[in-house]
C-alpha cells in the first residue's frame, strides 16, 4: 500500500493507532480525529519496547488521550502534534 492508500482507509475506520517507522507520517496535517500515528525513531528489534511504554503512558493510555495526534516516540521523550494545539509538545516518558 501507497502511504496515501494507509491513510484513506485510516480515515475510514474508528479508534486506530498506526505504529510505524516511516518518517513521513510524522506531519502536523495528518492529525485526524479517528485515528493516532505513531512514529517509533528507533531500531526495529526496539518497536514493541517503545509501543507498550506508550501505550501505558500517563498522556495517551487511552483511546481518547490518543486520538487526532501524531506523535514521534524517541528514547528522550514522546514529541507531538495535537489537533488542539498548534504548536509540537513534549512528553517525558514515565
Amino acid at each position: 500500500m501507497t502511504d496515501e492508500e494507509i491513510l484513506t482507509a485510516l480515515r475510514t475506520l474508528r479508534r486506530v493507532t498506526l505504529f510505524t517507522r516511516d518518517a513521513d507520517f510524522y506531519r502536523r496535517d495528518l492529525c485526524h480525529p479517528n485515528y493516532c500515528l505513531v512514529l517509533i525513531a528507533a531500531s526495529a528489534d526496539d518497536m514493541a519496547a517503545y509501543a507498550i511504554q506508550f501505550l501505558r503512558h500517563r498522556s495517551f493510555r487511552t483511546y481518547a488521550q490518543r486520538m487526532g495526534a501524531v506523535v514521534r516516540l524517541q528514547p528522550s521523550g514522546i514529541v507531538y502534534w495535537s489537533r488542539r494545539h498548534a504548536a509540537e509538545l513534549f512528553e517525558r516518558w514515565g
